[in-house]
């Protein structure tokens, strides 16, 4: 899930090597970078041929830094390392949906002047495939129904990142 990148630390690597130095990049891309990581955090060297000859380069004058392959952010603090997987699945995608109707719905008892504690109704438009998360949905937003179909008036739209058409409408009980 990560490997790392070898970074020069041109303060001390470019009076050490002098025109050289240009070569090192290329040349800390050839090398087993978990191999030199390991040596590097034990506190040895990695040897790197050059055309002025073989160096030996500590972990003051190499960077380690830390990269997650894709679809993962990676976080790494000495020899723990944690790997968090980016990809959303439709499962998450939902449950995303899901919170975002909540927090609208939240709004727009806050927006109708409805107090805290206040009960209500809530009718719901284009949030079929949410069905299953509505016993949460009520809970969230204190609703002692949830039905699907519209409301008397005018709704609310709601706006999701899908660009579905949902709309939804409160009544106090």
């Amino acid at each position: 899930m990560l490997s790392f990148e070898l970074v020069p630390n041109f303060r001390t690597v470019g009076p050490l090597l002098g025109e050289a130095v240009k070569e090192l990049k290329p040349a800390l891309r050839e090398l087993d970078s978990v191999a030199a990581a390991q040596a590097l955090e034990a506190g040895g060297t990695i040897s790197v041929t050059l055309s002025t000859g073989v160096f030996e380069l500590g972990s003051e004058d190499i960077e380690l830094r830390v990269k997650g392959q894709e679809g993962f952010a990676v976080s790494r603090d000495g020899g723990e390392v944690i790997a968090l997987d980016l990809t959303l699945d439709d499962d998450l995608r939902r449950r995303g949906y899901l919170r975002d109707v909540i927090r609208q719905v939240q709004d727009l008892r806050k927006n109708s002047g409805f107090d805290v504690s206040d009960r209500i109704v809530l009718h719901v438009t284009g949030l079929d495939d949410l069905v299953d998360g509505f016993t949460l949905l009520a809970s969230e937003v204190l609703a002692s129904e949830i039905v699907v179909g519209e409301g008397s008036g005018d709704g609310t739209a709601l706006e999701l990142d899908d660009d579905r058409e949902a709309t939804a409408w409160v009544t106090r009980l």
